[in-house]
């Protein structure tokens, strides 16, 4: 399903994260921040750590758009190299970031190959992309040597796309330059047709596209209902491509037309609705991603299927009981059972969440996993997905751990092993929400006065976590 994303590097009126806060709160899926930008509030710890808070909190993404370096010479790779060390450290901690994209400098054109390579060694858990490569038969020899590469897609920009298909640019500049390779015909062919016939074009997946107008000429970077190009033509070029990627809205206020502060806001949220507006004309209505949890009071307290539907967007519903098991949940002759079963035969789920006794998959390893077995072939039966909720150990030192009769390391070792066990033999997805409470309970009281069920905060933190799994499978998928 294609995802939602902000270029967010042209709105000076607020710092970075206000700007993350900013359009987090707006509608957006993933935010698109610049390398450079990036890079220098990470190399601040309070600011990384509040990036990487501030995208759990929402339950959103990144993607990363920076630059290979300018040239060749070796104090210039070098300073690439350390940016690229400083994200990936950032990366290996948050592992916030979908896509790392790259502009090519003039200069480098035909030569890419190390620069991509250093990137994928060194920035881990993201697609690693360059934009508007490939054009030209030099660059189209240079970047075979990433073909066994999986991680590596393309950044197509449809503002430049335009550009090369309407041939009226004479700057020379390689990006702007009609290419062959796209297109073979010597007439205009800037038409759903025409972008169609670019983008199949390409070797790689398409994993990010830029999306902003201009006048067919010149790289301005209007809002989408500004400028030239009729843009429901490029999207139904993606729309039968079958882009399922992050599609950035690239719109540049004051970039090369006068626009800032608030009058900047009001435009870029108008060509959001434009642009929606746009999607549903295209693409039919919309479609989000429906979500339904099976378990119990871990997932019913301070309603956390509403806290997940807020935080992301997803269209979620829940089959809960106090105290179930996902056992009741399979067996079609108990109340919640046959809801369930309803639930799987008679509408379609893209995801589906389980959530298992607090204790189970500790204690009762067997048995959790065959209910786990039972539900993951109704769940693909329903041609969805299937997500294990992982739990957390009751609170430590507390009497509800004590009649457990193991300490809460002991308890929640159990536990991780019998979720990932589970999703290890059955093939889902898994939420580890009881490793993220180990992470910050100390900072943050996640528990109930009971000690074993969750606080609104931990409620939260589940959401988040579930949230964050699901959208990292789906803009990967």
């Amino acid at each position: 399903m294609m995802k939602y994303c902000i270029a967010d590097w042209h709105y000076p009126h607020r710092t970075f994260i206000e700007n993350l806060i900013w359009f987090s709160t707006h509608g957006f899926d993933v935010i698109s921040v610049l390398g450079s930008q990036f890079v220098n509030a990470i190399r601040d710890d309070e600011t990384a750590a509040l990036t990487a808070f501030t995208m759990m909190k929402y339950g959103k993404t990144l993607t990363v758009h920076g630059k290979l370096p300018a040239d060749h010479k070796q104090e210039t790779v070098e300073e690439f190299r350390k940016e690229l060390l400083d994200i990936g450290a950032w990366q290996k901690k948050h592992s916030c970031i979908r896509v790392l994209s790259f502009d090519v400098p003039e200069a480098i054109r035909g030569n890419i190959v190390p620069y991509v390579q250093m990137a994928l060694e060194l920035v881990p858990d993201c697609r690693v992309a360059v934009e508007d490569y490939g054009l030209t038969e030099a660059e189209e020899s240079d970047i075979r040597a990433l073909l066994p590469e999986k991680r590596f897609g393309y950044l197509i920009d449809i503002g430049h796309m335009n550009i090369r298909l309407n041939g009226a640019n004479t700057s020379g500049h390689t990006l702007f330059t009609r290419s062959d390779i796209e297109c073979d015909s010597s007439t205009d062919t800037n038409d759903a047709a025409g972008f169609l016939k670019a983008l199949r074009s390409k070797p790689f997946p398409v994993v990010e596209i830029h999306f902003h107008n201009n006048d067919n000429v010149d790289d301005i970077h209007l809002f989408l209902e500004d400028g030239s190009l009729n843009m429901e033509e490029p999207l139904k070029a993606i729309r039968d491509f079958g882009f399922e990627g992050i599609l950035t809205i690239e719109s540049a206020p004051g970039f090369k037309f006068e626009c800032a502060g608030k009058e900047a806001d009001d435009r870029i949220m108008n060509t959001f609705r434009y642009f929606k507006e746009m999607v549903k004309n295209v693409y039919g209505q919309e479609k989000k991603i429906r979500v339904l949890m099976l378990g119990n009071s871990f997932t019913f307290y301070h309603d956390m299927p509403r806290i997940l539907k807020s935080l992301s967007g997803f269209e979620v519903e829940s089959i809960t009981k106090g105290g179930a098991y996902l056992a009741e949940q399979l067996d079609p002759e108990s109340e919640i059972g046959a809801r369930t079963k309803k639930a799987l035969t008679e509408e379609k789920w893209d995801y589906v969440v389980l959530q298992e006794q607090s204790k189970a998959p500790a204690f009762s390893r067997d048995a959790f996993k065959e209910s786990v077995k039972g539900l993951t072939e109704m769940i693909r039966a329903n041609g969805a997905k299937p997500v294990l909720y992982a739990t957390w150990s009751y609170r430590d030192g507390s009497e509800k751990l004590a009649s457990t009769g193991i300490s809460y390391d002991e308890m929640l070792e159990r536990l991780t092993a019998g979720y990932h066990e589970a999703a290890e033999e059955c093939g889902t997805l898994i939420a580890d929400v009881g490793q993220e409470f180990k992470k910050i309970n100390e900072i943050i009281d996640l528990y109930m006065d009971d000690d074993y069920h969750p606080s609104e905060a931990g409620s939260v933190l589940a959401a988040e976590t579930i949230a964050r799994v699901i959208r990292k499978d789906a803009v990967h998928h």
